[in-house]
């Protein structure tokens, strides 16, 4: 029964909050696979670090110009606390899938395009091939998804590399189906998980040998907004069973609250709006249960991230200051732009803003102690921390 896997209605409107209504879209993020399961392959020009990467890393992602049918694809480079471009790699988009209505109406959700384990980042070039990309600079083949021009698939790698969790949604005019799966990573031991043709979810994390679903709506006019999953709320599910554990976030953000940020080992940020008008609210920090351990108030919406060191949370206010927030200090750093995207820890002193459309913005480093702020020589949004103490396990 659908109440014992993924509950009742998710599909949910996200935010408009900052974001260009009937723009092809740019997409999203996921998790990476296993140095083990790579092939052979070609490397990057990029400069070098250990393939086991001994500083966190963000993973900043860019489309230059979009995700839609005149996308000429995006970029992966990974950045160091010091602001520093360590590896780099371009790939082709998904196909892009929309209504009937034809390209100017609503698309298909971004579905994250990368996925963090075993030291790597893997990442989907075109609509099936699975690659890896190493501190080092080095890329290689990792497997192939069941992704076409009429359907997408979403992934999560497990943390040791071994496995993979798959969510294919195939796209028929204005309907779809879902098949959530996992199987090794190069195929085999595979195990169908759940099937449907009205409920929606794609993973985009392991919880040991649970699944993190990201809960969104089928179509969407609004691309990323806050977060790199596409997610107004999770799911948490047994990997074997697919029954539901915990729900975390949603419905929406005045009757509960939307998720922001990236995800870390202790739960979520979570916006809810309070305000009659305007987008004053609160953040809620959720941990895996869904249950709230933590409020921060916000006059203007904005979005969140939950620090690795709880609670710390970095604010992005205004589009345009970053507020750090923990038990005895609140300290406020203002940005040389307005960004549209979400702060993402590397470590426990370094946050970094970056933008998913606004190229014209200066992707930064911020050091929270002492609010000094480094320019990086790249253009993106963060869509996860490879190597880091809040890389998700």
């Amino acid at each position: 029964m659908i109440q014992h896997r993924f509950g009742a209605s998710i599909l949910i409107a996200l935010m408009l909050t900052g974001c260009a209504i009937g723009q092809p879209a740019p997409r999203a993020r996921s998790l990476p696979t296993p140095a083990t399961s790579t092939t052979a392959s070609e490397h990057s020009s990029a400069p070098t670090t250990s393939s086991t990467s001994p500083e966190p890393l963000a993973v900043l992602v860019d489309f230059p110009n979009g995700t839609g049918p005149q996308s000429t694809g995006y970029d992966l480079t990974l950045i160091a606390a010091s602001a520093r471009a360590v590896a780099h790699a371009h790939a082709a988009v998904r196909s892009f899938i929309s209504t009937v209505g034809g390209p100017g109406g609503a698309a298909a959700p971004d579905l994250p395009e990368i996925s963090v384990a075993n030291g790597r980042v893997f990442y989907l070039d075109g609509d099936s091939t699975l690659r890896s990309l190493a501190a080092d600079g080095s890329t290689g083949a990792a497997t192939k998804l069941p992704g076409s021009a009429t359907a997408h698939a979403g992934f999560a790698v497990r943390p040791d590399g071994l496995r993979i969790a798959v969510s294919v949604l195939t796209y028929e005019g204005n309907a779809a189906s879902m098949n959530l799966y996992v199987e090794d990573i190069g195929g085999g031991n595979h195990h169908d998980l759940y099937q449907s043709s009205s409920e929606y979810a794609w993973p985009v994390a392991w919880r040991g040998t649970d699944l993190v679903l990201a809960v969104g709506p089928l179509f969407s006019q609004q691309g990323l907004v806050l977060n790199p999953y596409f997610a107004s709320s999770y799911h948490v599910v047994d990997s074997a069973t697919a029954d539901r554990k915990a729900a975390i976030g949603g419905p929406d953000y005045i009757t509960g609250c939307e998720v922001s940020g990236l995800l870390v080992p202790g739960g979520t940020a979570c916006y809810h709006r309070t305000a009659s008008s305007g987008m004053g609210g609160e953040f809620w920090i959720l941990d895996w249960t869904g249950a709230r351990i933590g409020t921060y108030g916000t006059a203007t919406g904005g979005t969140a991230s939950l620090s690795p060191r709880q609670p710390f949370v970095a604010l992005l206010q205004d589009d345009k200051t970053v507020v750090i927030i923990g038990p005895e200090v609140k300290t406020s750093i203002g940005l040389g732009g307005v960004s549209d995207s979400w702060p993402c820890w590397l470590d426990d002193q370094h946050v970094l803003v970056g933008s998913v459309y606004q190229h014209q913005f200066q992707t930064a480093i911020v050091d929270a102690s002492s609010s000094n702020v480094a320019a990086v020589g790249a253009h993106g949004f963060c869509a996860a921390v490879l190597g880091s103490p809040g890389e998700l396990q």
